[in-house]
Order: C-alpha cells, then structure tokens, then sequence
C-alpha cells in the first residue's frame, strides 16, 4: 500500500465495506492482482504500479453509499435498484477525493472503472477516446453495469 495511503481513512473504508459484504473484498483482491500483472506487463514505474493496485483494491469503495437492499440483494435488481447501483463509482471518487494525497490515478480508475469502449458504461458513457488510460487499455471495466 503506498505511504500516503497508510495514515488516511481509505483502507478503513475499505474494511467497512468488506464488513457489509463479504465478497466484494474477494473480487477487490482479484481485481488488484490482475490490475498489479498488468501494470508490470506494461513496465510501469514502480511508484505508478502500486497506485494502480491500490486504486484497483479500493475500486468499488463508493458501493459503501449503496444501501443494503440493493448491495446485498440476492436477485435481479429494478431498473430503479441498478441505477442506485451505477452511481457506486462516483460515490467511490467522492469519497476519495477528499483523501490528501491520493494521485488522479488513483481517482481515475475508482470513477471510471465501469465505462466501456464502445461508450455503454458509466457514469460518463465515455468511448474509448475519452477514458483515461491507462483504464482505456486495461482489464479494469468489469461486466455489467451499463
């Protein structure tokens, strides 16, 4: 975990989330590690690496403002329930935007990990032009959430 990361809130944020639900910290994990291969594949800067594995562990942390009956909702969501659950990523940028410390990086692929190439994600529908790299080239946008 990167040295500004340590002495803020985020990774108590984190716990809390994983307290409420138990498999999003398995999903964080697996998406940090594919995150941190990828990061090496690309020969990034060891500092840019561990901002990316961290932002990859914390992705989700906006779900925190997600309420239980949509978070931990066992079935298929309401259209009304999935667009609570889309606004998870700005949620997630709120959050650690007022963090000190943490690079745009970081911020970038909280807010953004959900958008897809062909424009169908969110919360921007941005193409793939318009995605931060190194988001725009990465495993980061998961499925669903369109």
């Amino acid at each position: 975990m990167p040295q500004a990361v340590r002495h803020s809130s985020a990774p108590g944020e984190g716990a809390a989330l994983h307290a409420r639900d138990r498999h999003s910290e398995a999903h964080s994990s697996r998406v940090a590690a594919i995150a941190a291969l990828f990061a090496d594949h690309l020969r990034l800067p060891e500092a840019e690496r561990e901002w990316i594995r961290f932002g990859a562990l914390v992705h989700d942390i906006g779900k925190i403002g997600v309420p239980d009956s949509v978070l931990l909702n066992p079935g298929t969501l309401t259209a009304d329930e999935y667009a609570v659950m889309k606004g998870h990523p700005v949620i997630g940028r709120q959050i650690l935007g007022s963090t000190l410390g943490l690079p745009q990086t970081v911020l970038n692929i909280v807010h953004f990990h959900h958008e897809r190439v062909d424009g169908h994600g969110c919360p921007e529908r941005l193409d793939a032009g318009h995605i931060p790299v190194p988001l725009a080239l990465s495993p980061f946008p998961t499925r669903g959430m369109q």
